[in-house]
């Protein structure tokens, strides 16, 4: 009787645990490679030729976060008619998509001037899912 007991323990366990384990698995990061091709995948679906474009994982998102920055980054106030500067600002603050979410950024440059010009593609770095992008049209 006793070892019934044991061992039903045993397998509540052992099953707990497996789903932990599972659960744990499920909420990792996707790897760079897949995030890559995602991205990839969603600059063709816009038209890039990506044949033609460097291709840039943005470790930390530090390259968008430093364009957002840089001088002469604006945006257009539909209110007053106006571009207005955009200086200091977060990528969550001008991409609200973004807010809350754990993302990658990957930047696409073109090797030469394009249609298009470039492309940043944000990428949730769990699910895949393609939250938001900024580029030419």
């Amino acid at each position: 009787m006793r070892f019934k007991k044991s061992l039903r323990f045993g397998i509540c366990v052992f099953l707990l645990a497996m789903g932990m384990v599972n659960g744990v698995k499920a909420a990792e990061a996707l790897s760079k490679e897949k995030i890559i091709e995602i991205a990839k995948a969603k600059a063709v679906e816009r038209g890039y030729d990506i044949d033609s474009m460097k291709i840039i994982y943005d470790d930390s998102n530090e390259m968008f976060k430093k364009h957002l920055k840089r001088k002469g980054v604006s945006k257009y106030n539909k209110e007053t008619n106006e571009w207005k500067p955009v200086r200091g600002t977060t990528p969550e603050e001008d991409r609200p998509k973004l807010k809350g979410k754990d993302y990658q950024t990957l930047y696409f440059g073109p090797k030469q001037m394009m249609k298009g010009g470039d492309l940043w593609v944000f990428v949730d770095r769990k699910t895949g899912e393609v939250l938001d992008t900024v580029g030419g049209k």
